[in-house]
């Protein structure tokens, strides 16, 4: 049987993601802080930021965590391990993004993954709106752009598994996602970027 996953990111495309309804058997992997109405199974984090948010508002979701080093070192500072169920720790890999690690890990488990609010696959746009409204940080370097797109290529090679990357309607896919036999582009014509930015 097919093994299907639904990363959840926090770019402004996660949006998207709202006409979908998930199925029973579906894994769903949200990023980092998760907005209301996503009910992940898995919550991937890599920062100490939202850990520390987690801690000083006193919200432990029920969902499994897959953490890197650097988030579990924060998790063990605030005495969080009976409260948050900690299933997978991963090594710290410079320049990657929770995005790119949960991806990954789906990936690797033998799923087919469709990928939801990666705006960097097809935009200008590094940023984090959901996260960033409740954590504020810096604004991300654009030399982000082209590490992270490195990093993706490596990891989308090769791959038996399929994923599927949902984009606005009136995106244009950035090289390094085209061309690949793993990946699909999902265009969503009911949604433009334009239409998105005026309602915010």
């Amino acid at each position: 049987m097919v093994k299907t996953a639904h990363v959840y990111g926090n770019g402004p495309s996660r949006v998207l993601y709202n006409e979908h309804t998930p199925k029973d058997n579906e894994l769903i992997v949200g990023c980092n802080l998760i907005e209301p109405g996503i009910n992940p199974d898995v919550i991937a984090v890599i920062d100490s930021q939202p850990i520390a948010w987690m801690h000083d508002n006193n919200v432990y979701p029920t969902a499994k965590f897959w953490v890197s080093n650097r988030s579990m070192l924060q998790l063990r500072h605030y005495e969080m391990l009976d409260r948050i169920k900690v299933n997978k720790v991963w090594d710290d890999i410079h320049r990657y993004n929770c995005g790119i690690y949960a991806v990954r890990e789906c990936l690797n488990q033998g799923y087919n993954v469709h990928m939801w609010g990666f705006d960097s696959m097809f935009s200008d746009s590094l940023e984090s709106p959901a996260m960033d409204k409740i954590i504020p940080r810096h604004r991300r370097p654009k030399h982000l752009d082209s590490q992270w797109a490195t990093h993706w290529k490596k990891l989308f090679n090769d791959r038996k598994n399929k994923v599927w990357i949902h984009m606005f309607g009136d995106s244009n896919p950035k090289s390094h996602i085209e061309n690949n036999d793993t990946i699909k582009l999902v265009k969503h014509k009911e949604l433009s970027r334009n239409s998105y930015d005026a309602k915010q």
